[in-house]
């Protein structure tokens, strides 16, 4: 759940693809309030949860007929599961259970620690890292107990512990793209699972449910699953049920799944479609449901595999409406989306703390390489690659950072036309390479937080600003210092979400 759930994603859909090749049909799903399901109603959230799973399990069991159901469940989904406590076809395997009074207060000291941004009035809630709780729910969260090793546990129940720390905080505390996959871990799951199966059957006929409605703002809105693209990508349509004014993509930052910054894009498309948006949130070739489960770690996003998928994402939208279309994208998903105006150009992209400047995706693969590098932009402490142990050395992280800041230091005195040529041959950041990319009529809408600004100011952004309009392109920029990169801070994403709502409801 949470930043814990973003993180652990890849493992979970890894450990449903290796049932599946071991025999076994699975079913995951998002809790209320969390990822793509909709939000908690009042404040009994346990009882929410509690119910959530006893859904869950109606289906799965409609799905089994006479097999055996079980149930794995990981951190504080564990302790819901010992909440519910309803006996089972089959086992139970409560993986890392974490109390809800625990998990709070480490996510809160993880929130304070992540970012410098001021957490919310305490008085108001509880602010995670990409997560909020009001008071009532705090409460009620408090009041989760986990299993403790002293518990006793009924039968065809057991609580998984790993004796590996290090990869168990891999596997949920780690920064998304420096989370791994614990092979060992769901090969042993599987195992336990499979002694306590009973012989193969046939499954009934499962009849999908492509389409809910929800209420936003007391506006009925639908959402529905979709294919996108030449590559059936994953995605979720949500739709207006009146009249469509804009056309609304949005893709993920870096390995999250489409559901966007720890949920946010899930949100901001019901918000977009209750004032009249026509919203596509789309996965991309190697992450969220389309990964490579041989893969333990995210893969390198800048690629122009990922061009053509979001420019698939545009090209589907326009099918779908001829009204203008707009593009939310983060960090790199405003990368794509500006990469790929060369083939499929939006009216107006929403760039979100963009940091990489060159077009070439081949400028920022090295970044992707080297483990010296990949130190410096870790969210958390803990979650660098052990096997990093060369780097283990006293004041070796004090040397690196100070030839990075020579680095940088150099690269700010660089002549602007110095600059442009080696932009223009790949070599360098200049933010003219990319912004040229699109049409005159894409107006292009460009939000940073303080360091994302200062980055841009280094690589002579306001310069490539007025070259841009001098040509009569129409480029807004605004800086926040409210606004975090990953969007984990409360008043980043409520900004965030006011950004999307104004951009698919403005002129």
């Amino acid at each position: 759940m949470g930043r814990e759930g973003v993180s652990s994603y890849r493992s979970m859909r890894a450990l449903a693809l290796r049932l599946a090749e071991r025999g076994f049909a699975s079913v995951r799903f998002d809790w209320r309030g969390d990822g793509n399901s909709a939000p908690v109603e009042g404040s009994d959230l346990v009882a929410a949860w509690v119910q959530d799973l006893a859904s869950v399990h109606e289906e799965a069991e409609r799905i089994a007929g006479a097999l055996p159901v079980h149930l794995v469940a990981l951190r504080l989904g564990a302790s819901i599961a010992h909440r519910w406590g309803c006996p089972l076809s089959g086992r139970t395997i409560l993986w890392e259970p974490i109390s809800g009074r625990a998990y709070l207060r480490l996510h809160q000291k993880l929130r304070v620690l992540g970012t410098e941004i001021p957490v919310m009035p305490r008085e108001s809630g509880a602010e995670l890292s990409g997560s909020f709780f009001t008071p009532a729910q705090v409460r009620d969260l408090n009041g989760l107990a986990a299993p403790k090793s002293t518990t006793p546990l009924p039968d065809r129940v057991g609580c998984r512990v790993e004796e590996d720390r290090g990869a168990a905080e891999h596997l949920y505390f780690a920064a998304p793209r420096y989370a791994r996959i614990p092979y060992a871990s769901i090969d042993a799951i599987i195992n336990d699972l499979e002694d306590a199966s009973a012989a193969a059957a046939p499954l009934p006929t499962w009849q999908q449910t492509p389409t809910t409605t929800l209420t936003v703002n007391e506006v009925s809105i639908t959402e529905n699953f979709v294919r996108v693209g030449p590559h059936a990508l994953h995605a979720i349509e949500t739709r207006p049920m009146g009249e469509t004014v804009r056309g609304c993509a949005f893709t993920s930052a870096g390995g999250e799944p489409l559901d966007g910054p720890t949920g946010l894009w899930a949100e901001a498309a019901r918000a977009a479609a209750a004032r009249g948006a026509l919203c596509l949130r789309s996965e991309r070739r190697g992450l969220g449901v389309h990964l490579d489960p041989a893969d333990p770690v995210e893969p390198n996003p800048y690629t122009l595999e990922g061009v053509e998928d979001v420019a698939a994402v545009i090209q589907d939208l326009r099918a779908r409406t001829d009204r203008p279309v707009v593009a939310v994208g983060l960090c790199v998903g405003a990368w794509l989306f500006m990469r790929a105006c060369a083939t499929a150009a939006p009216d107006r992209i929403l760039a979100l703390d963009n940091i990489v400047w060159q077009p070439d995706p081949r400028f920022v693969a090295h970044f992707f390489k080297e483990p010296l590098l990949r130190r410096f932009l870790t969210e958390s402490p803990g979650s660098v690659d052990d096997s990093d142990e060369e780097f283990r050395a006293p004041g070796a992280r004090t040397r690196v950072k100070e030839v990075l800041k020579r680095v940088r230091e150099i690269s700010r005195r660089r002549p602007l036309p110095l600059r442009r040529v080696m932009a223009r041959r790949g070599l360098a950041e200049y933010p003219y390479e990319l912004l040229s990319v699109a049409p005159s009529t894409t107006r292009i809408d460009l939000q940073f937080g303080a360091a994302a600004a200062r980055h841009f100011v280094d690589v002579h952004g306001p310069e490539s600003l007025a070259r841009l309009r001098a040509q009569g392109r129409r480029i807004d920029v605004a800086q926040w210092d409210d606004l975090d990169h990953a969007l984990l801070a409360e008043t980043a994403r409520r900004r965030s979400l006011e950004s999307v709502v104004r951009a698919v409801a403005g002129p």
